[in-house]
C-alpha cells in the first residue's frame, strides 16, 4: 500500500534479539516510522505471544520504485 501504483525492492532488513523463548510463539507489530520521496521505513517489535514480553525489534528499509508504463 505504501507503494502504490509502484513497487517496492529491500534494501535493508536487520533484527536485534535478547534470550529467545524456549517455548510459545512470537507475535511482531509493525509500523512506518519514515516515508519519503524514494524509501520507507519500518520498525517491527517482536513479544512473546504467551507473556507479552518484549524480545526483539526489526528494522526494515525498501526502495519506492515507479510504476513501469509499457
Amino acid at each position: 500500500r505504501e507503494a502504490l501504483p509502484g513497487w517496492i525492492a529491500t534494501l535493508g532488513l536487520s533484527i536485534q534479539t535478547g534470550e529467545l523463548p524456549a517455548e510459545g510463539h512470537l507475535t511482531s507489530r509493525a509500523r512506518k516510522i519514515r516515508k519519503g520521496r524514494t524509501t520507507v521505513v519500518f520498525e517491527v517489535d517482536l513479544a512473546h505471544a504467551e507473556t507479552g514480553d518484549p524480545v526483539g525489534l526489526s528494522t526494515l528499509t525498501f526502495s519506492l520504485l515507479p510504476a513501469l508504463r509499457l
